[in-house]
């Protein structure tokens, strides 16, 4: 299946996972407790068409990270990444 991701240019967390290829104007992530609001401009764009791994769709996308090796799930919990605030 291929699949777009938009992903966090910081922490390489996946931020939206779109199989239509279709993405919001704005993705709103709630993470113990914190808020990070994102947008397609504030991503970073990927075409992803290799196997998922297990546990992996859109609606746990945050919990999984993009990048040389593909999808993986993300070693450190959520709350002990730092996200960088944004205006």
């Amino acid at each position: 299946m291929v699949v777009k991701l938009l992903v966090d240019p910081h922490t390489k967390r996946i931020v939206y996972a779109a199989p239509n290829g279709v993405t919001p104007e704005r993705i709103l992530i709630l993470d113990a407790g914190r808020q990070h609001l994102f947008s397609p401009a504030t991503c970073e764009h990927a075409i992803y068409s290799g196997p998922s791994p297990a546990g992996f769709n859109p609606q746990k996308c945050w919990d999984f990270s993009y990048g040389e090796n593909g999808i993986e799930p993300v070693r450190a919990p959520a709350s002990a990444q730092r996200v960088p605030e944004r205006a």
